[in-house]
């Protein structure tokens, strides 16, 4: 049976040493900026994914159930306008049924972005160089951030969450993970996973959230889901 923690509590020991290792852990980027890591990752492929260069979150069977979750929410929720960011390569996202829906794709990768615009382009689905970290976001009732505030420090998930909250979103959905406790920090384009109803981000309960039945690591992240939270009810960071 796994062991949920007590909000609050110390972490166990194993914890505590896996968060020194990843303070002491060296950084494969250092002296890039945000842009300049993960075009860095994106050219070599440092995710290794055979499917796909947004790493193997992104593949047909990580993918899966994460198509019929949107559908699901586009189906409860009617979006006008649905922003992505970061698109990566859209490798999956072409699957989700989004007729009469515009899509926003966002990337911080330059390439990406016009690989996607010339391939999947269309009055309807539109593809932008777009620094979720620090630059104003398009208005839409749904942003979907998946995958990406696990690869960002701290400081810079509350800076992408102020700058949600300063624009005209009604839904943040994002990745989240339920049965995880600590959420270190770690050097920006690295990975680890986070609960975001957990200091030191402390959001509430989610209007929905939705499991995506994920099998990486032989299921060691059974608990990665996606959690829909009204932008209004997100904390407000100094």
């Amino acid at each position: 049976m796994r062991r949920i923690p007590i909000f609050g509590e110390m972490p166990s020991l194993k914890e505590q040493i896996k968060i020194w290792v990843a303070k002491l852990k060296p950084d494969p980027y250092r002296g890039m900026d945000a842009k300049q890591r993960f075009e860095r990752i994106h050219d070599a492929n440092d995710w290794k994914d055979s499917e796909s260069v947004s790493g193997p979150g992104s593949n047909e069977e990580q993918t899966k159930e994460v198509i019929s979750i949107l559908e699901k929410v586009i189906a409860s929720y009617s979006p006008k306008t649905i922003v992505d960011i970061p698109c990566g390569d859209f490798a999956w996202m072409q699957k989700v049924d989004m007729e009469g829906i515009q899509y926003v794709g966002g990337d911080i990768v330059p390439s990406l972005i016009e690989a996607n615009q010339e391939r999947y382009g269309s009055e309807s689905r539109t593809f932008r160089e777009i620094d979720l970290i620090q630059d104003a976001l398009p208005s839409g009732e749904i942003l979907l951030v998946r995958d990406c505030l696990v690869h960002l420090n701290t400081e810079q998930i509350k800076s992408v969450i102020r700058g949600v909250k300063m624009r005209s979103i009604q839904y943040l959905l994002t990745t989240t993970f339920t049965g995880k406790y600590v959420n270190h920090d770690i050097h920006t384009g690295d990975w680890r996973p986070l609960n975001l109803q957990l200091a030191p981000f402390n959001f509430p309960e989610p209007v929905e959230i939705f499991n995506e039945n994920n099998t990486e690591n032989d299921g060691k992240y059974s608990d990665k889901s996606l959690g829909l939270w009204k932008v209004t009810d997100l904390p407000n960071y100094e």
